[in-house]
């Protein structure tokens, strides 16, 4: 798919913008090389960050790219922000000089690979019996996609997970045509195990409370 997304943009003379945000948080599986890789610097822009492999407060991203269109990003972002703060690029610069990252993420990707775990096997006791209702087993990222029977709509469903102090995204928000309102995402990352096994017991009550109110459970 992303040669075949390489070949598309090519023949069309399209930038494709690669937002790969996860791409170090790997549980299982073998790494997978960004479009970046296939398609090069003159058809893909990557877009890579330290928020979720060093520190979210420290507010770094990465571009890599095309020198042309990278000079005009760092200009419209002088505009609008007057550049990242020296202090935490100094920062994460030394970090790097002194540590080898990825061995210093170990410690992260057992800690989640172990709240991924535990919110699937959850999923699996709350939804494993009832029919339509299923998950995926990421290999990575922070993220679960739960998908519903058809005649869910997770939108309508926010204001009620609230109320259970349960939050997660609704499906359509990552859609361009409105579908995905079946579908909802949720993360794994911050909850301690504690509150992932009440968070989707709280959630299994607000599917069966909105199925029985939409006669559809």
């Amino acid at each position: 798919k992303r040669k075949r997304l390489v070949e598309i943009a090519e023949k069309y003379d399209v930038l494709i913008v690669e937002d790969d945000p996860y791409g170090d948080l790997r549980y299982e599986g073998d790494p997978i090389d960004p479009i970046f890789k296939i398609g090069g610097q003159n058809r893909v822009l990557l877009l890579r960050t330290f928020s979720k492999i060093l520190s979210p407060g420290l507010r770094l991203g990465i571009v890599i790219g095309n020198k042309t269109i990278i000079r005009k990003m760092v200009m419209a972002k002088q505009a609008s922000d007057l550049c990242t703060p020296s202090l935490t690029q100094r920062i994460a610069a030394r970090y790097l000089q002194r540590h080898d990252l990825l061995a210093q993420l170990k410690p992260t990707i057992a800690l989640y690979r172990d709240k991924r775990d535990l919110m699937l096997a959850e999923l699996e006791k709350n939804f494993g019996d009832m029919k339509g209702f299923h998950w995926t087993k990421p290999d990575g990222g922070l993220f679960i996609w739960f998908t519903l029977p058809e005649s869910f709509n997770t939108g309508e469903m926010l204001e009620m997970g609230k109320a259970e102090n349960v939050l997660f995204v609704p499906g359509e928000a990552f859609s361009l045509d409105n579908t995905c309102k079946n579908s909802m995402r949720l993360s794994f990352c911050l909850p301690p195990r504690e509150d992932i096994i009440e968070g989707v017991r709280r959630l299994k009550k607000i599917v069966v409370e909105y199925g029985k109110e939409k006669n559809i459970l």
